[in-house]
């Protein structure tokens, strides 16, 4: 494959792949059983799963930040004696995409150039290898009396270098996307309607 036909078909691969890190894919769910009209305050876990190292990470504290924000902002109150129970994750993972794709290449066959013919053409498949970091947020909410996970979500997606360098603004625009699909309010049985 030409230099230039190569350059133009890794740009616009390139810009694809931008396009679809845009957003990362988030899964919820939640206990159908539960009864989430008497939920009114929230917790931390003592020692959440982001934190297993024994210690507070940072992205922990953005983390507890932003969900603590979120539950306020349904009306929750955070509490030493919680109704709910919030446990969190964060993973980052090197990963590796390869996309295949195919050009149409002149064919000579066995002519070779040696003398005037039409031009015959040919699939020929090739591949773009890329590396990437995959992020993925885990939300967990426990009824703190049952000691049974409720809701749950998460949020998995390509992490860029600007995440990565803006860690605490990601973290913040992560957990807002994901308590989007969250579909209760303190004191209210009944769930809302989510996109």
């Amino acid at each position: 494959m030409n230099p230039i036909r190569r350059l133009l078909v890794v740009a616009a691969l390139a810009g694809l792949a931008g396009c679809a890190a845009t957003a990362p894919d988030i899964r919820t769910d939640y206990d159908r059983s539960a009864d989430f009209g008497r939920y009114r305050s929230f917790g931390f876990v003592p020692e959440p799963t982001e934190n297993r190292a024994g210690y507070e990470t940072i992205a922990g504290k953005y983390i507890r930040a932003a969900v603590a924000r979120q539950m306020e902002q349904r009306g929750y109150v955070q509490s030493d004696n919680p109704d709910l129970l919030i446990n969190y994750s964060m993973k980052l993972e090197a990963k590796q995409s390869v996309t295949p794709y195919t050009t149409l290449r002149p064919y000579y066959g066995y002519r070779s150039n040696r003398y005037r013919t039409w031009v015959g053409y040919q699939w020929e498949t090739d591949t773009i290898t890329s590396d990437y970091t995959e992020g993925t947020l885990n939300i967990d909410i426990v009824d703190r009396q049952q000691k049974q996970l409720v809701w749950e979500g998460v949020a998995v997606g390509t992490v860029s270098r600007e995440d990565q360098e803006n860690r605490e603004a990601a973290v913040t625009t992560a957990v807002g996307q994901i308590f989007v699909k969250y579909p209760f309010a303190a004191g209210r049985g009944q769930p809302q309607l989510v996109n």
